[in-house]
């Protein structure tokens, strides 16, 4: 039994640590150049991160008697004070996760000669390139963090967990975009195309940030025309469609007739 759980501890490392597709030393400077510089605290307002790696995971700070307390690796040192202060056990949560790895073994204790059934259960974080968009703390509003976003009250027992950390004094980066074929979930390498739909987004995200409420309002009316109107095009391509068949049937049917009908007439002859 000893074997099988060192076999699923290196299944797990294995899924944690899947190779990485090449980042080329130039994406990054580029990305930076395309996505801007926050003026105050001179951070990329994009970056990229691999899913998998330790700039993508959660640290956890889960006291043995309090609630669990999520801090990211932006507020490292809040983290590391708070343990000092504290007794609690660290551990890694993925930032993004893609899938639950779990599994029960039966041990038996040599020395009470007890089974026990063991039961280990890990979030796999995703094997897939990331771009973080940054947001300054001038946007982050204090109180809304504190009432809203920070805690989760469990519904069936009640429990409140700290599930956010502090307030994030330095600002913060979340998900932007995942390198991925939103169709397909094929992985996307980061390369010249990736930066030019990058170009794209920021350009879409900049038309809306200028835009008046009036304005937008008229954008949405517009998609909506025009996705009704697409709409309607199949629809009615998809009627001629049918029609067409349809005639054809019945052309075929009618043929058939009256080819029975000559047949029958040269017979009686």
């Amino acid at each position: 039994m000893v074997n099988a759980i060192a076999q699923y501890e290196a299944e797990l490392h294995r899924l944690r640590n899947q190779p990485r597709p090449y980042l080329p030393p130039w994406f990054q400077p580029e990305l930076t150049r395309i996505g801007g510089i926050d003026s105050l605290s001179g951070q990329p307002l994009r970056k990229i991160v691999w899913g998998q790696s330790v700039e993508a995971m959660k640290m956890a700070l889960k006291d043995k008697h309090v609630n669990d307390l999520i801090v990211d690796l932006d507020n490292q040192k809040e983290g590391l004070f708070a343990f000092k202060q504290a007794p609690v056990e660290i551990e890694w949560r993925p930032k993004y996760p893609g899938y639950l790895a779990e599994q029960t073994f039966r041990v038996t204790d040599d020395e009470l000669l007890i089974e026990q059934v063991v039961h280990r259960a890990e979030m796999i974080p995703r094997d897939r390139y990331y771009i973080e968009k940054f947001i300054p703390v001038s946007k982050i509003p204090r109180d809304v963090w504190e009432i809203e976003w920070r805690f989760y009250v469990d519904p069936e027992t009640g429990i409140k967990e700290d599930v956010m950390g502090p307030f994030p004094i330095d600002g913060q980066y979340v998900e932007w975009m995942c390198l991925e074929n939103p169709q397909t979930k094929e992985m996307w390498e980061p390369n010249r195309l990736v930066l030019e739909e990058v170009a794209r987004k920021l350009d879409w995200e900049h038309r809306f940030d200028s835009m008046s409420p009036r304005q937008l309002l008229k954008l949405k009316h517009s998609i909506e025309k025009s996705q009704q109107e697409q709409r309607d095009l199949r629809c009615i391509e998809r009627l001629s469609r049918i029609m067409k068949e349809h005639h054809r049937r019945r052309t075929t049917t009618t043929v058939n007739v009256l080819t029975d009908r000559c047949a029958s007439s040269i017979v009686t002859l």
